[in-house]
């Protein structure tokens, strides 16, 4: 398998920016993790009592026992992806398929949606692709854009994620050649970017959010992912319709 970019080391700086961006999406996903553990611990702690009383039958210590199993399961099952996430870290290039991150970031961030009640849909996807790329960075970079677009939502709004094939220039008036990538579109149900603010919008620090919810570094460092792997991100905006990131990815060359 052969790609036409590679990740590259990153900086001391955007090492610095990147690992400060994956602890602050961590803080955000938090309560809605602990939302999502309330009811199933609940249920253990129930159970364990009633068992504990002595009160109870042999037939129902065993029903009890394996509720709490289930249950337990279930709790693991809460926990895991924030885990995975919160420990990953970089491991180098790889053959990866872009579907199987981007449902693994939507799992991550599945509690934080509930707890904001925003609804997050993915579409596309069906044909086989695959990208040479680091899977912990492209994990991070999807989780950054789409904690971005579930903050940016009201309540009762919802967050898509399209997945497709596409043939793609990059920006910035290099004269390079179009290419096959994966794009990503991640769009939003929020009010939009002020237009003043639409070109900034992938630079660090740059937030339309109030002070105190996030430091305005989850795009930048999105872009700065999807820069080392030779693709980029765009922004799209029209004022009170929501705001789109698209990302691009070069396709793996096979062979």
């Amino acid at each position: 398998m052969k790609s036409s970019s590679a990740s590259r080391n990153p900086s001391p700086a955007t090492a610095q920016l990147r690992h400060a961006d994956r602890w602050a999406i961590v803080a955000r996903l938090l309560p809605g993790i602990a939302h999502d553990l309330s009811s199933p611990l609940n249920v253990v702690v129930g159970r364990a009592r009633l068992i504990a009383s002595g009160g109870v039958d042999a037939a129902q210590v065993e029903r009890g026992a394996r509720i709490v199993a289930d249950q337990s399961a279930k709790l693991a099952a809460i926990v895991a992806p924030l885990l995975d996430f919160a420990r990953d870290e970089p491991a180098g290039p790889a053959a990866v398929d872009p579907a199987a991150i981007v449902d693994r970031a939507l799992e991550l961030l599945a509690p934080f949606a509930h707890e904001r009640r925003v609804a997050v849909t993915r579409t596309g996807g069906g044909e086989p692709l695959v990208l040479h790329a680091d899977p912990s960075l492209l994990r991070h970079l999807l989780a950054a854009v789409v904690v971005n677009a579930i903050q940016a939502t009201p309540r009762g709004g919802a967050v898509t994620v399209e997945l497709r094939r596409a043939r793609a220039t990059p920006p910035g008036g290099t004269g390079s050649p179009a290419q096959d990538v994966v794009q990503l579109v991640v769009e939003d149900g929020g009010p939009g970017l002020p237009a003043a603010v639409l070109p900034e919008v992938l630079r660090p620090f740059v937030s339309t959010r109030p002070s105190g919810d996030g430091a305005g570094l989850g795009l930048a460092v999105a872009a700065g992912i999807a820069q080392e792997h030779g693709g980029w991100l765009a922004a799209h905006s029209d004022p009170g319709r929501g705001a789109r990131i698209e990302i691009f990815l070069p396709l793996a060359r096979l062979g």
